[in-house]
């Protein structure tokens, strides 16, 4: 979990260590404070997006703003996903050097 501050000049805070039996209660508490969360398995690097929305918002809030950075894959690339994947499959590298 990485939490970025709203001034967007101190560094995100990265927690690294959460039981998984607590992410429930920690997205019910987020939706119950109005805080925007996005779950996302990709490892971002905040320095240069924070750099970036300090250096020219308006052109942020243009492209969306937090919006962008929302890691959910539409239906099209969540299949070339599952594709792509297919191929790194340990079990059908053994069946294809049978």
């Amino acid at each position: 979990m990485t939490i970025a501050f709203t001034d967007f000049k101190r560094d995100v805070l990265l927690v690294d260590s959460i039981p998984s039996t607590s992410f429930d209660g920690i997205k019910e508490w987020l939706n119950t404070t109005d805080l925007k969360y996005y779950e996302s398995r990709l490892n971002l690097n905040w320095r240069p997006i924070l750099k970036t929305i300090i250096h020219d918002p308006e052109k942020f809030i243009e492209d969306g703003g937090w919006e962008s950075l929302n890691m959910e894959v539409s239906d099209s690339e969540s299949e070339n996903s599952e594709e792509s994947d297919q191929g790194h499959e340990p079990s059908d590298d053994e069946d294809d050097d049978s």
